[in-house]
Parts: C-alpha cells; structure tokens; sequence
C-alpha cells in the first residue's frame, strides 16, 4: 500500500511540475506598447530588441539605435529595462557590462552578483545623452568564468543573453507644432504612434469620384511612408463623422459641394480661387484647437490630384514654408524613375558605412526584403567591400558570413589586402528563394602576441563600405497567387496599371476599406502614378487596359455580377450565397455569411491579372480587408481563392494551372512548418517531457513491482 501510495505522490508531483512550466512560459510574454499617459499628452515608447542577443567569450558588444523624432520634447524619464541571462558558472568576480549612449558610457555594473536567469536591471539615461534623430545604443561586455583568460576565449560555457523583452523607454510631449505646411505629414501622421495615422480624411457628402480618386491617392501615400506598419486609412462622409473635435482633418473636395462650415475657414479670394486651381491649407481646427485641419479643395479634378500627389513629394513640401499653397493645373509634379536592377547595394537599402571595432568576435547585421514577385536565379552572389586593421594576427583572424542563421562562407584575412580586399560569396539554394535576408558578417580578430593581454583592444577594427551589393538575378513569377498577391499590380517599385473598381454612392465604411487596402499596396511602391479609382460606368472603356481590384458585394458592385461565371468560387444566382464545387464544401447557412479574395486572369484581357474583393454581407468586406493589410493575416493567404468567415477562419484552394502535384507540394510544407512550429512551442514541448515523464516512471515502478512480488 505503501508503495502504490507513493507511486500516487510521485504522478501528482509531476502534473504539477510541469502545470507550473506551462503557466511561467505563458505569463513570459510580454509586449510594451506606446502610451498616452494622461490628458496632458505626455506620452511614451519603447524601443525592444528585435532578437535575444548572445554574447560568446571575454569581449564582445551589440550596438542598437532609437529614432528621436524632431517633434519630441523629451522628459527627463528615460531608462533602459535590460533583460539578460548568463552562464551559471561564475568563479571569476571581475565580469563587468556597460552601457554606451551615442558612445559615451552611462552605466557599469558587476556580474558576480547577479542571476543567471532574466536578470532585470533598469538603467537611468540622463536627458543631455538623448539626441534627435538616430541614437547608438551599445551593450559592451567583459565576462570571465574563470582564472583562465585564454581558456575563457574558447570555453562553450562562457556566455551572456541579453534577451529581446529588453528595451528602452522615452518619455516625451509633443512640441507645439506651427501653422504651416512644412512639417506635413505630421501632425495627421505621426512616428510615435502604434498607429501612425492621427487623422480622418472627410469628403463631401455629394462627393465627386475624382474627389474620392484624390482620398485613396492620398491613403497610398500613407503606406508609403510607413510601410511596416499595420494601420486602417479611414476616410469619412462629412455628415457621418459623429465627432470632429477628437482628431485631425485631411477635408478633400470643391467649392460646389463643401458645407458652409468648411469654406467660412477660408477668405472670398480663396473661395474665388479654386476654380481652376487647386488649394492646400493648413489651419486650427474650430473644433478642438488642439488639432488641425488640412484643406485640399479644386473644382478642377487635374489641380487636386496634383496637389495630393505634392503632398507625398518631400522635396515639394520643403518649399511650402506659409499654410497654404497653391498649385496649378500646370504645376509639373516630378516622379522619380526607379529601374529596377539586379544589384542592390548596402547604401540603396539606407546602410552607411560600418565601423567594427575590439578583438575576437564583431558582427554586422543588415536586413533585405526581397520582391515577393522575384525567382532568385542561380549565380546569385554577395560582394563585400571591407578594409581592416594590418595589425591583426593574420594566422588567426578571419570573417564569415551568415543569411538567415545558416553560414555561407568564411574567408582568411591577408596583410596584403588589409586596405582593399573583397569577399564574394555565392548565395546556396537552401536560402535564396526567402522573402527576406537576414545578413550578418561576423569578423573574428587577434593581434599578434596578444597572449591573452586586451589592452591592445582598438587596434583591431574592420570597415564595411555600404557599396558592398547582392547581387540577384531574377525572373518574375508568372502565376499569382495570395503568397504574392501584390506582384501583378505592383512592378519595379510602381503600381502596373491598377484600376479599382468600386460601387456607387459609397458608405464611409466601403470608403475606409478602399482606403486602406490602397495604403498596404502602398507600402510596395515609390511612386503613386498608374492607380485609378473609379465606378463601373467610369470605367467601362478602360477594363481590357488594366489590372483590376473589384471591390464591393454583388448588390452593389454590379461587376461582381457580371463576372461571377469566371470566378473560382461563384455566387448563386441569387448572390446570396457562395457555391460548393470540387475543391471546396460549404454548407448552406455558413455559405451566406462570408467573404472572398480571389485572383483570376482579368475577364476582359488574358493579359491582366483581376483581384475580387467580395462578401456575401457588406460586413463581410472588412473581413477581406484585414487579410490584405494586416502583416500576421497576409500570411496566412495561399492558393487563388479564399474564403473567409466572420471569425477569421479561412480555407485556401488553388484551381485552374496549379496541378494537383504542386498543389500537394504546398500543403505538405504547409503542415511541415505547422509541426515544426507545434514541436518548438514551449508549452508543447514541456508537455512531452511531462508524458514522457509519467511513462518511463510507469515502467520504472512496474519493473520495481514485479521484482519484488
């Protein structure tokens, strides 16, 4: 009984050692966000790690940078919450870690004393050390485990983690901003915010379509500037905004059609002058003064695109130091001709030059998006322009490099080539074809007859010149489908002909949607040239020229009607309804409460590409929108048709020239990735050891048991 009893002990202990595993890894998960304190708009942001930083050896160093933005006046509150690890073995009291802001030192402190596990230390920065515009935070190290200097280089079990929950906190209040059109975007966009847009754009009630073309042109340009931002572009009727006095105010429109209410802010003169010319102004608002409201009114449909497309050229917007601004019909909006190239250098991707400096390990990091359009080509490579101390212990130094974690050449540095030398590195197969490249060149110096001494330290050093390219062969994929859903509308940086189609007499909401649909599709471009938008009967002579965005439900977007024959996935004939077909099985009240995206050849031109954005329920459309702007649901977009109902559940098939072996191959990585992610979960992986725990403590007590019997 005894023995039963305290086989019962030991399964209750392991339930709950490994209850309390899963619960401290789900409370661990923290996320700072930017806040607004209180009514006084003292407000706050904090800056993380992108990764959990290792640290290896005796020196080392990580350099991170915050963006001040000009508008902040910062308080005197700034720290940095470090979060870190180390190695448990800790026999020499001397390890030592300092902060740096902009290279001056700002705090030391001992290691010997401290925890091995997420150790948390809050460091004050004093006010004076905070610049505007980028600031160098650096995270030096001394660590030891040992007596044993030299051994200590190489021990594995000498180690330091600063963890990516680490961050920097800035407090600050916005400086008052003046009237005038020098500082747009901001106030209506603003760096600070989670959210950057601080604005809604209105349009008259009887708006005129080419009102409503100059409030998505304008939207584009929101994604433009921040491209890796989630954010919705809301655009509003003027009747329908229920409270002007709690944001900004982008008023787009014409003499004819804006309320008294909006033209008693301009003079007779102005009023008089948009006839034929467009103007731009910039004043408090009348309903909170703590706001302001930009006016960009014309009767003439040419001058008001002009104007929008002014205010997303910055070189333009230097030369608007009064608030207002008129521009002409004739007013030469220049765009910038992007070719696109096969080389895309450090500079081009905004890098400046690199300076490493100390022994042993150095790294350099540097991010590159690649076109999600782009087929890498074999012969593919990387080209590194670097110079570097001639001091070195040439025996033993060398660099190597990694893209995406996985290293794809080393290369031995010569005394000969210390102030010119070169690395090429063909890029392997294994990651070319990612979407993204995660670049690091890791140097590994030592001076001649160091002997473990690091007094010697800034004489090593290396330089990364930012004309160091990749060089990327590529061709463009032909097929579309929702894993680059972008790519037939948007070619060498420039929308391709993109004509949206939408309804009549839009709501606010369907103005919101198009808005912000049009601001993720800006995040691809460098120009707003080539992007219409435009009704059914606006349209109807332009359809076989262009690639299509049909936007709307059945009832009202009556192209979706005329095309239903060609979609993947059709409507009833009552378009109430989505239809099961071969690939796809919906049941009849599920099927007339959802949405759609699907991509097909353009029915008026086999040439173009068309994306129908469609719901069974008007509510329906926002679902699709956030599957088009939201980074996390774009992801999660395959095949050429998806349905999407009301809890974000989706079902991706793809049809037509995808055969059923390819269709395969993606389902299978699919479940790969989907295993893979389930494997390295934490909470899985401690519910693994806790089975595992239980058999092999059932089998142990069982041979025990038959033993003794």
């Amino acid at each position: 009984m005894k023995k039963l009893n305290f086989f019962i002990y030991c399964i209750v202990f392991l339930i709950v050692l490994n209850s309390n595993l899963l619960y401290t890894y789900a409370n661990t998960n923290e996320k700072y966000i930017i806040q607004t304190k209180n009514n006084n708009e003292i407000q706050s942001k904090n800056y993380h790690l992108n990764n959990d930083i290792t640290i290896d050896g005796i020196l080392g160093s990580y350099v991170f940078f915050i963006n001040i933005d000009k508008h902040w006046q910062v308080k005197n509150n700034a720290y940095f919450e470090m979060i870190f690890s180390q190695s448990q073995i800790k026999n020499y009291k001397n390890s030592t870690l300092t902060i740096e802001i902009n290279n001056m030192p700002i705090y030391s402190v001992c290691l010997y004393d401290k925890d091995t596990n997420k150790e948390r230390i809050k460091i004050p920065i004093p006010l004076d050390k905070i610049n505007e515009g980028y600031n160098e935070v650096k995270i030096k190290c001394y660590h030891r485990i040992t007596d044993e200097p030299c051994a200590d280089i190489i021990n594995p079990g000498n180690w330091i983690v600063i963890h990516k929950d680490s961050y920097v906190h800035i407090e600050f209040v916005e400086k008052q901003d003046s009237v005038s059109l020098i500082d747009y975007p901001y106030p209506y966009l603003k760096k600070n915010k989670n959210k950057p847009v601080n604005n809604v754009i209105i349009v008259s009630d009887d708006y005129r379509n080419y009102e409503l073309n100059a409030a998505v042109i304008l939207a584009t340009n929101f994604g433009q500037r921040y491209p890796y931002t989630k954010f919705d572009t809301n655009i509003s009727k003027f009747s329908e905004v229920t409270d002007k006095s709690k944001s900004n105010i982008i008023y787009i429109g014409s003499k004819d059609n804006t309320s008294k209410e909006i033209l008693s802010l301009l003079s007779e003169e102005e009023i008089n002058s948009i006839s034929d010319k467009a103007l731009i102004k910039e004043v408090k608002s009348p309903y909170n003064s703590n706001y302001k409201i930009l006016l960009i009114l014309s009767n003439d449909k040419t001058s008001i695109l002009k104007a929008v497309k002014a205010l997303s050229n910055d070189n333009i917007i230097l030369q608007m130091d009064k608030s207002y601004q008129y521009i002409f019909n004739e007013t030469i909006i220049n765009t910038e001709n992007f070719s696109e190239s096969e080389y895309i250098s450090l500079k081009d991707l905004g890098y400046s030059n690199v300076k490493l400096q100390g022994i042993f390990y150095q790294k350099a990091s540097f991010g590159v998006n690649i076109p999600k359009d782009w087929i890498i080509k074999e012969g593919a490579l990387l080209h590194i322009d670097m110079r570097y101390s001639d001091v070195l212990n040439f025996d033993r130094s060398l660099v190597t490099v990694y893209l995406n974690d996985i290293p794809i050449g080393s290369k031995k540095l010569y005394q000969e080539s210390a102030n010119n030398d070169v690395l090429e590195i063909k890029i392997p197969k294994e990651v070319k074809d990612n979407n993204y490249y995660n670049l690091e060149v890791v140097f590994y110096f030592e001076l001649d007859g160091q002997e473990c001494n690091y007094i010697r330290d800034n004489n090593s050093w290396a330089y990364i010149s930012n004309q160091s390219y990749l060089y990327l062969p590529h061709d463009k994929m032909k097929d579309s489908f929702f894993e680059n859903y972008e790519s037939p509308f948007v070619k060498n940086k420039k929308f391709n002909d993109v004509l949206m189609i939408v309804p009549e007499k839009l709501s606010s909401n369907e103005m919101t949607i198009i808005a912000s649909i049009a601001s993720a599709l800006g995040r691809n471009v460098n120009s707003l040239e080539n992007l219409e938008v435009k009704t059914l009967k606006e349209a109807k002579n332009k359809l076989k020229y262009k690639n299509l965005i049909i936007i709307g439900t059945p009832n009202r977007n009556d192209l979706i009607k005329e095309i239903n024959d060609k979609l993947h996935i059709k409507f009833d004939k009552d378009f109430s309804k989505f239809l099961s077909n071969e690939k796809i099985t919906l049941l009849e009240s599920y099927s007339k409460d959802l949405s759609s995206l699907q991509l097909i050849k353009s029915p008026f031109n086999k040439n173009k590409t068309a994306l129908i954005i469609t719901a069974t329920k008007d509510n329906g459309l926002n679902w699709a929108k956030d599957f088009l702007t939201d980074f996390e649901l774009v992801n999660r977009l395959k095949g050429n048709a998806v349905v999407i109902d009301k809890y974000a559940n989706i079902q991706s098939k793809y049809y037509g020239i995808l055969n059923n072996k390819q269709e395969n191959k993606h389902i299978n990585e699919d479940k790969k990735q989907y295993i893979k992610k389930a494997i390295e979960s934490k909470q899985v992986r401690n519910f693994i050891i806790f089975v595992i725990s239980i058999l092999l403590f059932i089998i142990i007590s069982s041979i025990f048991i038959i033993r003794k019997k």
